[in-house]
Protein backbone atom coordinates (compact mmCIF):
# COMPACT_ATOMS: atom_id res chain seq x y z
CA UNK A 1 0.00 0.00 0.00
CA UNK A 2 2.73 2.21 0.37
CA UNK A 3 3.67 2.40 -2.98
CA UNK A 4 0.46 4.71 -3.48
CA UNK A 5 2.34 7.04 -0.91
CA UNK A 6 5.52 7.32 -2.81
CA UNK A 7 4.16 9.69 -6.00
CA UNK A 8 6.99 12.41 -5.66
CA UNK A 9 9.79 12.67 -3.34
CA UNK A 10 10.73 15.74 -2.43
CA UNK A 11 14.37 16.52 -0.06
CA UNK A 12 14.61 19.63 1.67
CA UNK A 13 17.59 20.43 3.43
CA UNK A 14 17.13 21.01 7.58
CA UNK A 15 16.50 24.27 8.42
CA UNK A 16 19.97 25.45 9.62
CA UNK A 17 20.94 25.38 6.51
CA UNK A 18 18.62 27.71 4.51
CA UNK A 19 19.74 30.74 5.76
CA UNK A 20 16.79 33.38 5.89
CA UNK A 21 14.10 30.34 6.15
CA UNK A 22 13.73 30.70 9.56
CA UNK A 23 12.66 34.36 9.80
CA UNK A 24 10.19 34.04 6.84
CA UNK A 25 8.79 31.01 8.90
CA UNK A 26 8.32 32.94 11.81
CA UNK A 27 6.48 35.60 10.19
CA UNK A 28 4.03 32.84 8.36
CA UNK A 29 3.34 31.19 11.87
CA UNK A 30 2.97 34.74 13.32
CA UNK A 31 0.20 35.24 10.45
CA UNK A 32 -1.68 32.00 11.37
CA UNK A 33 -2.00 32.55 14.64
CA UNK A 34 -3.27 35.93 14.26
CA UNK A 35 -5.99 34.66 12.13
CA UNK A 36 -6.84 31.70 14.46
CA UNK A 37 -6.41 33.95 17.56
CA UNK A 38 -9.42 36.65 18.29
CA UNK A 39 -7.05 38.70 20.07
CA UNK A 40 -5.56 41.80 18.41
CA UNK A 41 -3.02 40.87 16.30
CA UNK A 42 1.03 40.87 17.25
CA UNK A 43 3.94 41.79 15.25
CA UNK A 44 7.88 40.17 15.88
CA UNK A 45 9.99 42.52 17.32
CA UNK A 46 12.09 43.76 14.52
CA UNK A 47 15.66 42.42 15.69
CA UNK A 48 13.78 39.22 15.52
CA UNK A 49 15.41 38.14 12.40
CA UNK A 50 18.23 37.64 13.56
CA UNK A 51 17.76 35.89 16.11
CA UNK A 52 15.67 33.41 14.74
CA UNK A 53 18.36 32.81 11.59
CA UNK A 54 21.38 32.73 13.64
CA UNK A 55 19.94 29.21 16.05
CA UNK A 56 20.82 26.11 15.06
CA UNK A 57 17.12 24.52 15.05
CA UNK A 58 18.55 21.06 16.03
CA UNK A 59 14.35 20.64 16.25
CA UNK A 60 13.99 22.20 12.44
CA UNK A 61 11.07 23.37 11.45
CA UNK A 62 8.68 22.03 14.22
CA UNK A 63 10.86 23.47 17.15
CA UNK A 64 10.64 26.96 15.74
CA UNK A 65 6.83 26.73 15.18
CA UNK A 66 6.57 25.45 19.11
CA UNK A 67 8.75 28.45 20.14
CA UNK A 68 6.67 30.94 18.30
CA UNK A 69 3.44 29.65 19.48
CA UNK A 70 4.77 29.71 22.80
CA UNK A 71 6.04 33.49 22.97
CA UNK A 72 3.04 34.47 20.88
CA UNK A 73 1.22 33.11 23.83
CA UNK A 74 2.95 34.45 26.77
CA UNK A 75 3.49 37.99 24.81
CA UNK A 76 1.28 40.40 26.94
CA UNK A 77 1.62 43.27 24.05
CA UNK A 78 1.59 43.14 20.31
CA UNK A 79 5.10 42.93 19.79
CA UNK A 80 6.73 38.90 19.89
CA UNK A 81 10.00 39.09 21.76
CA UNK A 82 12.02 36.34 20.72
CA UNK A 83 14.67 35.18 23.60
CA UNK A 84 18.02 35.10 22.35
CA UNK A 85 19.90 31.49 23.97
CA UNK A 86 23.16 33.53 23.95
CA UNK A 87 22.05 36.60 25.74
CA UNK A 88 23.35 36.99 29.19
CA UNK A 89 19.97 38.52 30.61
CA UNK A 90 17.91 35.54 32.41
CA UNK A 91 14.38 35.32 31.28
CA UNK A 92 11.88 36.32 34.16
CA UNK A 93 10.25 33.17 33.57
CA UNK A 94 12.77 31.60 35.13
CA UNK A 95 13.12 30.33 38.64
CA UNK A 96 15.39 32.76 41.08
CA UNK A 97 18.33 30.51 42.88
CA UNK A 98 16.58 31.16 45.48
CA UNK A 99 13.57 30.60 45.08
CA UNK A 100 11.46 27.63 46.88
CA UNK A 101 11.26 25.03 45.10
CA UNK A 102 7.56 24.07 45.52
CA UNK A 103 7.04 27.92 44.60
CA UNK A 104 8.78 27.46 41.59
CA UNK A 105 7.22 24.70 40.77
CA UNK A 106 3.55 25.78 41.41
CA UNK A 107 4.74 29.12 38.98
CA UNK A 108 6.05 26.91 36.33
CA UNK A 109 2.79 24.60 36.58
CA UNK A 110 0.59 27.71 36.37
CA UNK A 111 2.29 29.24 33.32
CA UNK A 112 2.16 25.41 31.46
CA UNK A 113 -1.50 25.34 32.50
CA UNK A 114 -2.39 28.95 31.09
CA UNK A 115 0.05 28.22 27.71
CA UNK A 116 -1.70 24.88 26.96
CA UNK A 117 -4.95 25.84 27.99
CA UNK A 118 -4.80 29.16 25.72
CA UNK A 119 -3.48 26.79 22.54
CA UNK A 120 -5.87 24.62 23.11
CA UNK A 121 -8.84 27.13 23.10
CA UNK A 122 -7.27 29.10 19.64
CA UNK A 123 -7.41 25.50 18.12
CA UNK A 124 -10.85 24.78 18.56
CA UNK A 125 -12.23 28.48 18.34
CA UNK A 126 -13.44 28.35 21.96
CA UNK A 127 -15.18 25.11 22.09
CA UNK A 128 -14.53 23.65 25.49
CA UNK A 129 -16.46 20.08 24.78
CA UNK A 130 -14.08 19.53 21.73
CA UNK A 131 -10.75 21.36 23.66
CA UNK A 132 -11.89 18.66 26.69
CA UNK A 133 -11.92 15.85 24.63
CA UNK A 134 -8.40 16.57 22.64
CA UNK A 135 -6.72 17.33 26.23
CA UNK A 136 -8.52 14.22 27.14
CA UNK A 137 -10.11 15.74 30.52
CA UNK A 138 -13.46 16.14 31.94
CA UNK A 139 -15.02 19.47 30.55
CA UNK A 140 -15.23 20.98 33.83
CA UNK A 141 -11.51 20.80 34.38
CA UNK A 142 -11.03 22.90 31.28
CA UNK A 143 -14.03 25.16 32.44
CA UNK A 144 -11.75 25.43 36.04
CA UNK A 145 -8.76 26.01 34.17
CA UNK A 146 -10.30 28.65 31.79
CA UNK A 147 -12.12 30.53 34.86
CA UNK A 148 -8.46 29.89 37.02
CA UNK A 149 -6.14 31.77 34.69
CA UNK A 150 -8.74 34.23 33.16
CA UNK A 151 -9.25 32.97 29.48
CA UNK A 152 -11.32 33.47 27.11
Amino acid sequence: MLYRLDVLAVHLPPLRSRGGDASLLADVFVERLNRQSDRPPKALRADAAHVLDARPWPGNVRELENLIQREYLLAAASVIEIPDPAGDAPRDDRPAATELFRVAKARAVAQFERTYVSALLARTRGNLSLAARLAGKDRSDIGRLVRKHGLR
